[in-house]
């Protein structure tokens, strides 16, 4: 056991110590743990010992970054740069809160590109180009898709061997974030008063990624031996590409940003539903209909548009529609169909999830009680909706489908669209987790897909009443 081990390992104890105080995540202290036991095994210590011995072997702790600065040498990172952004002042005399333009320090993206291709070669290899014949077979999978038929990429010569994919990953952080960054940063941004913070922010991002675009920097230069860096897609939640792009939210008259049409006409996931026959096929038509009312970043030399936006499955599926359905589905199950008091009914569905995840021989577990998902004291006041994390919503689809087949069995119009939510949910879930490695799925993928997402937004209409 650890804690017969601890008194002989100063490693372990550290390691135990730092995670009972919640200092280090577990999967960490497997890392540290594992490579500890490499380099013993292997006799590779001298760097940890150059490491223990830092900060006068830790007796001076106010001077371990120093000595650490001073072992690692001159760093190569890529260097920011200052930009004017307009940000909020709060002026004391008289008191009244304005905007001004202040230096801002930011990385620039063709900066880290072209630091990273020249310093540190591995990561290079890792992250953007393993082999000219890999970045080939990437490209030539995206033939066809309607994100890239607008793009100038395709004028590239030689744009297989020469232009490197790049995804913008944005995502609104929240207003009670722990760290400091993010609640200054949140503080600073100006909304009004001709602030226009995010229109300065998007314009700045536009003119560098322009320069990876053409793949050199701003004196002409060749960034990364003649590689250039193409963003195809930004990637993010529904909040983020509202609040940040410009894009309407789900209660705007005209929300869709695929197709011009009204909110009403919407929600029909029939093969015959008049969205189906008006979506923007490519980037040019958006750019007619809706591309005007958005921001610099949809205007630069990637020409990106509606086509290119990859809303994140996490936000908009696991903390997005499934809190809402898995949390009616959980309601209606605790509440109505299960024969004894809710808390008692509660811990009987934990327990058979045990089991149920058990039988998967997967690892998965999900800590609920009656506040995560409703109001103990008035449960029908609200709407139910799960508040949990993402992988635990993810979790309970299964546990929820074989209670619902156990205690709602038989054909009653409710809980025939019940089992088929929680089926195709998670027969949806089961197809991303197969696909999660590819970038764009196989075209017999794709079908079953679209059939599942219909089919799944129709099951939650009826069973929330939408």
């Amino acid at each position: 056991m650890l804690s017969n081990a601890q008194a002989d390992s100063k490693l372990a104890a550290v390691l135990l110590g730092r995670y009972s105080w919640g200092h280090l995540p577990s999967i960490l202290i497997q890392i540290i743990a594992a490579a500890a036991l490499q380099d013993y095994e292997t006799g590779a210590l001298e760097q940890v010992k150059v490491l223990a011995r830092l900060g006068n072997n830790g007796l001076c702790p106010q001077n371990i970054d120093r000595d650490l600065q001073r072992k690692l040498g001159d760093n190569k990172y890529a260097s920011s740069s200052e930009e004017v952004l307009p940000l909020k002042r709060l002026l004391l005399n008289p008191r009244r809160l304005t905007f001004a333009n202040l230096r801002y320090p930011m990385m620039a993206p063709h900066n880290v590109f072209a630091s990273i291709y020249r310093n540190y070669g591995a990561a290079w290899r890792r992250l953007f180009v393993p082999s000219g014949e890999e970045l080939e077979r990437f490209w030539t999978s995206l033939e066809g898709w309607p994100g890239l038929a607008n793009s100038d990429i395709l004028l590239v010569p030689n744009y297989k061997r020469v232009c490197v994919p790049l995804i913008l990953h944005g995502e609104l952080p929240s207003r009670t974030s722990h760290q400091l960054i993010t609640m200054i940063w949140n503080d600073d941004v100006s909304k009004a008063n001709g602030g226009r913070t995010k229109e300065a922010f998007w314009q700045r991002l536009k003119g560098s990624l322009d320069l990876l675009f053409e793949g050199v920097d701003e004196q002409g230069r060749e960034l990364a031996g003649g590689y250039r860096g193409c963003l195809i897609g930004i990637a993010g939640d529904l909040e983020f590409f509202q609040s940040w792009l410009g894009f309407k939210g789900a209660t705007a008259n005209f929300p869709c940003a695929r197709c011009p049409l009204h909110k009403d006409e919407l929600m029909d996931w029939r093969n015959t539903a008049s969205w189906r026959r008006h979506t923007y096929r490519k980037g040019e038509e958006w750019h007619q209909a809706q591309g005007h009312n958005h921001g610099a970043l949809f205007h630069g030399k990637n020409k990106l548009s509606s086509l290119n936006l990859l809303p994140d499955i996490m936000h908009t599926k696991f903390l997005g529609v499934d809190q809402y359905a898995y949390g009616s589905c959980l309601h209606k199950l605790i509440y109505r169909h299960m024969p004894g008091a809710p808390e008692d009914n509660l811990q009987s569905f934990m327990e058979d999830a045990k089991d149920v995840w058990k039988n998967e021989a997967k690892h998965k577990s999900c800590s609920l009680r009656l506040s995560l998902f409703t109001d103990p004291v008035k449960p029908y006041s609200d709407f139910p909706r799960l508040k949990t994390k993402a992988a635990e919503t993810k979790n309970l689809g299964m546990p929820l489908l074989s209670a619902w087949r156990q205690y709602a069995p038989d054909d009653a119009q409710e809980h025939t669209q019940a089992r088929l939510l929680l089926e195709t949910s998670v027969e949806m879930d089961d197809l991303l987790d197969s696909t999660k490695a590819k970038w764009r799925p196989s075209q017999a993928e794709a079908r079953k897909l679209r059939v599942l997402i219909d089919s799944l937004s129709t099951a939650i209409s009826e069973v929330m009443g939408v």
